[in-house]
């Protein structure tokens, strides 16, 4: 985590305060989850600030739990995270040795369309942002988008030694079409019934086999699988996403 001036902790603090009054006084709502979602993406994207922040503890606390569930499963090998929150979807991977390893987690909107790529390094808990679309794309079902990019993380390179070594245009598209891909394997998995449980799920997670009841995330998870996104486009710091 970057340190936080003195003047940015009072702000930060008194936009707390703020929405935790709104919660006294109007109880969870959608609005208030928002906006309390919002002030995470700003402490994660601009102060680097880690999970484990009393922040996020706080923050946590504004948010309506009813619309937010996350399943975990093992398929392939693999241990599989989905997180539902609002209508956005995010599915993760981690890479690497038990002890030094990366974090990949792909959001995507209710049609299917990527919107964020994070990586999140361990043990240092710190979180980088490798892409983000533009959100002024109001169009769910949009069929071209420009997104901004950041360097990969040197860890990057966990998902295949080869990785980095791809050209930039390839090697972007490729880790985007990672994330669909790993929703199509799981879509297969789900309907061959060949999901095993992941023995060290926390109590607030749900098992990755009861996904099948959850119509809203199905039809999410249906949406992506009709998807194979490109790059027609890439130049410094910024792309162009079609589909």
């Amino acid at each position: 985590m970057r340190n936080i001036s003195r003047v940015d902790r009072e702000m930060i603090q008194e936009e707390l305060e703020s929405l935790e009054k709104k919660l006294d006084v109007e109880g969870h709502n959608n609005k208030l989850s928002e906006q309390a979602q919002d002030l995470r993406e700003v402490l994660i994207k601009v102060y680097n600030v880690g999970p484990k922040s009393d922040y996020f503890s706080r923050i946590n606390n504004l948010i309506d739990q009813e619309n937010k569930r996350t399943y975990i499963g093992r398929f392939s090998g693999k241990t599989f995270r989905l997180r539902f929150s609002y209508g956005h979807l995010f599915n993760s991977r981690i890479y690497g040795s038990e002890n030094k390893n990366i974090r990949i987690t792909w959001r995507f909107n209710s049609k299917g369309r990527i919107e964020l790529i994070d990586s999140l390094l361990f043990p240092e808990w710190e979180i980088i942002n490798i892409l983000d679309v533009n959100d002024n794309n109001k169009d769910l079902e949009w069929s071209c988008a420009g997104a901004r990019y950041n360097l990969f993380p040197k860890r990057i390179k966990e998902i295949n030694p080869g990785f980095m070594h791809l050209g930039e245009r390839i090697k972007y598209q490729s880790l985007i079409r990672f994330g669909y891909g790993d929703v199509k394997e799981l879509m297969n998995e789900l309907s061959k019934e060949r999901i095993s449980d992941f023995k060290k799920r926390k109590s607030d997670e749900r098992s990755l086999k009861e996904l099948k009841s959850d119509s809203e995330i199905i039809n999410i998870l249906s949406n992506i699988c009709c998807l194979n996104p490109s790059i027609n486009l890439i130049k410094k710091s910024s792309m162009i996403i079609v589909y």
